[in-house]
């Protein structure tokens, strides 16, 4: 196929497109082979059986931790969500409500309903028969 006739271009040079296929698959099985082998060799290019062994072991302990860790995550997520759920339920139910806020605000609380609510001159007037 020359490059500058036209012909050749637009029929693809006599060549089929079952030929062509063909081609491209060989040519396609040959290079992911290179890379193959090429990346293999890197791979091993330096490392010794020992070292190998070692970056076995090493990986399959990383791969038990987080088997490990997930577990403890899920066992945390449990655990909170029963606590959580514990404090929603004693907050709604009974004295749940009540415990939530501190006595001493509840003390501050009543005086000043008492004294809203007229205890202040109710006090007075019981103080001044007494003296």
């Amino acid at each position: 196929m020359s490059l500058f006739n036209l012909g050749d271009w637009f029929s693809g040079g006599g060549q089929t497109q079952a030929e062509a296929d063909a081609n491209f698959a060989a040519q396609k099985v040959k290079l992911n082979q290179q890379i193959g082998d090429r990346q293999i060799q890197d791979y091993y290019d330096g490392i010794d059986p020992a070292t190998d062994a070692t970056l076995n072991r090493d990986q399959a302990a990383v791969i038990g931790n987080l088997d490990s860790t997930t577990a403890a995550a899920a066992a945390g997520f449990k655990e909170g969500l029963g606590d959580g759920l514990g404090n929603v339920k004693a907050a709604v139910t009974g004295w749940g409500p009540f415990k939530l806020v501190p006595v001493w605000v509840w003390l501050v609380a009543l005086v000043a309903l008492f004294l809203w609510a007229g205890g202040g001159l109710w006090l007075k007037g019981i103080l001044k028969k007494r003296a």
